[in-house]
């Protein structure tokens, strides 16, 4: 059996994240008999909605560290601590093997020392997305690295690499020698992989393929349809067009405004305004899908939509979700839509590989754009800073218009796109095969 640590967060309350989560699941199954593994910062939320899926390791206990929002200064001791703590562990492994065991006896070291293989950057590497389960910094650095000294596989899985923008010849550096160790990356978007040239790390390990999200099977068809009948939902009463919205995209809604409320209130007038359009002209039902619910508030995308929904004049012809569903419930409900107009990149991809003609909305510099480039064009993104309810009218029009042809041509890219989303289990099992037999 492979057993695979998973050295960092996927938190089980964003959807999107989860969606990764699945992907890899499929592109593990193909490895044969495996056991996962996994850091949490909210072991309780997770182990809850993972069940039985992967092992949840309680960061916070494993390292004695609370959890919870601190000051810089209170995270530079905390971070400093857990470094101090995989320090003294991997000397003390260097001497003892697996004795060290009889010494560090909390759950995390044990993973550690039993791992075939070690993921991080399944979301993001070094800044993008993901998250190690708590605030830790460095943690991205010397967990890969110690690793690699204890004689374990490391992969960076489905990842995105940013330009360091502080202290940037010391942070290339660091960063260029933490990927030239690693056995396999693989990246989302080419930018991901111009940007890990430009630190001066090699490349003959690194392969830019499809975001793993898209390998995630939606539930059974009849499964979406129940939930909208949950929902008072009959798609005889016109087309069904699907929203997904968050707080992090009204924060860069119109550049001319610079306080973060005034740009939420704007965002929620302007996104109020499009669905009462789409009503109006297209007969439409509008349901509000959130793909998101915490744990912060501000990560809760339905606390947004319930915020839009309040400035709507039609409101019998919009629905919103409140309850949670898992990602391939959520998948099978936004495949049950016409047309999708996402603003959590995810969200977009569930629509889009289920050949529903979407729309992302994001912000011009978010590089994860190039993921949905790949399936699709220019066309298909929605710069938010230019956000007015006309234009963006302008474009679900032209949605409309040619989803007919646009489903096709979704139809047409699954094959491909679904090869090279799995080529990651080909380089995994060749990583794997150079340290045990498979």
């Amino acid at each position: 059996m492979i057993k695979i640590l998973i050295a960092e967060n996927i938190p089980s309350l964003n959807k999107g994240e989860m969606a990764i989560y699945g992907g890899m699941l499929e592109i593990f199954k193909t490895l044969g008999d495996f056991k996962v593994a996994m850091f949490s910062n909210s072991a309780v939320v997770d182990r809850e909605r993972y069940g039985d899926n992967v092992e949840i390791i309680d960061i916070s206990k494993s390292l004695y560290i609370s959890s919870g929002t601190r000051g810089p200064f209170i995270k530079i001791i905390v971070s400093m601590w857990a470094l101090i703590q995989h320090f003294i562990f991997l000397i003390i492994y260097k001497l003892l093997g697996q004795r060290v065991l009889s010494v560090f006896r909390q759950q995390i070291w044990r993973f550690y020392v039993d791992a075939d293989l070690v993921i991080i950057g399944h979301n993001g590497t070094f800044g993008i997305g993901g998250g190690l389960g708590a605030p830790l910094y460095l943690m991205p650095i010397y967990i890969p690295l110690m690793a690699k000294f204890m004689g374990k596989p490391v992969v960076i899985f489905g990842g995105s690499i940013p330009r360091p923008r502080r202290f940037k010849r010391i942070v290339s550096a660091i960063f260029r020698y933490v990927i030239n160790k690693i056995d396999l990356v693989t990246l989302r978007e080419s930018k991901s992989f111009e940007n890990l040239k430009e630190l001066g790390a090699r490349t003959d390990h690194v392969y830019v393929l499809p975001d793993l999200a898209f390998l995630l099977p939606p539930a059974e068809f009849c499964r979406g349809e129940e939930i909208l009948t949950e929902h008072g939902i009959n798609r005889e009463h016109g087309p069904l067009i699907g929203f997904t919205f968050t707080r992090q995209i009204a924060s860069h809604a119109c550049s001319e405004l610079d306080n973060p409320e005034e740009k939420y209130r704007y965002h929620a007038e302007m996104m109020a305004k499009v669905t009462d359009a789409i009503i109006e002209k297209l007969n439409a039902t509008v349901l509000f899908i959130p793909h998101c619910i915490g744990i912060a508030i501000d990560l809760d995308d339905r606390l947004v939509g319930e915020d839009i929904f309040n400035l709507c004049k039609n409101k019998e012809k919009v629905k919103l979700i409140t309850e949670e569903y898992d990602p391939k419930e959520l998948k099978a409900i936004i495949g049950q839509c016409v047309l999708f107009i996402g603003e959590r990149l995810h969200s977009v991809i569930g629509a889009l590989s289920m050949y529903v003609p979407s729309l992302v909305v994001s912000f011009a510099s978010d590089q994860r754009l190039e993921i949905i480039k790949d399936v699709c064009d220019e066309s298909f993104i929605y710069h938010v800073e230019k956000l007015d309810a006309q234009s963006l009218l302008d474009k679900i029009k032209w949605l409309w218009i040619n989803k007919e042809d646009i489903s096709g041509q979704l139809k047409n890219k699954k094959g491909p796109i679904y090869e090279g989303a799995m080529k990651n289990g080909e380089l995994l099992r060749q990583v794997l095969s150079k340290y045990m037999e498979l």
